[in-house]
């Protein structure tokens, strides 16, 4: 079982199904117009076994403001410190109703919500073999890094760390985008002996 949160168009999916063509996917994607492009490409591809989710992941289940632009190379978010120039609501679920089964690889790239969510995976860490997840630092927020690799290093996990972000003199110059100062990839898999 492979989850993918935050699926945009579904590149990720495409890739995941060529090299695992039996694997169920589920594809969460909050943004109307990019799940709208998600879905096309599912058809497109023939994947009729992916399946396709217009919600976002929050810790609630219900509705919530989400923030966009309308070019969808942007992707949106629940943050609304992102500030992207329009809202809408949005269907949001709870992550962990997926998490009660073996997850082969977990994807989470949700623009700062995964702050908020993770919680949810830590519960359920153990039913998940390998994660990516995009870390978002807002600087209106405290950071938190550390208490993701925590949970990590404390349920045997090995993770790499991928910065987005190329600062030149980071303790020179303050570096915000979209009102975070920091963003890295974090891959993890589970060591097993």
């Amino acid at each position: 079982m492979i989850i993918d949160c935050g699926a945009n168009i579904g590149l990720g999916v495409i890739y995941w199904k060529e090299l695992f063509p039996q694997a169920k996917i589920i594809a969460f994607e909050p943004s109307i117009k990019v799940f709208e492009a998600l879905k096309k490409n599912m058809q497109e591809f023939g994947y009729n076994d992916v399946v396709c989710m217009n919600a976002a992941l929050s810790t609630s289940e219900g509705y919530k403001e989400f923030t966009y632009h309308d070019d969808l190379s942007l992707s949106g978010s629940l943050l609304l410190e992102k500030n992207l120039g329009q809202t809408y609501q949005v269907q949001t679920v709870l992550l962990e109703k997926y998490l009660q089964e073996p997850i082969d690889f977990l994807k989470i790239d949700i623009e700062g919500e995964e702050v908020n969510i993770f919680p949810q995976v830590a519960k359920n860490i153990n039913n998940i073999h390998n994660l990516f997840l995009e870390y978002h630092s807002f600087i209106q927020h405290s950071q938190s890094l550390s208490e993701f690799l925590k949970v990590l290093e404390d349920n045997q996990y090995r993770y790499y760390i991928e910065g987005e972000y190329k600062h030149k003199g980071p303790l020179l110059y303050d570096h915000v985008n979209m009102e975070q100062d920091l963003q890295v990839g974090i891959w993890a898999k589970k060591f097993t002996t």
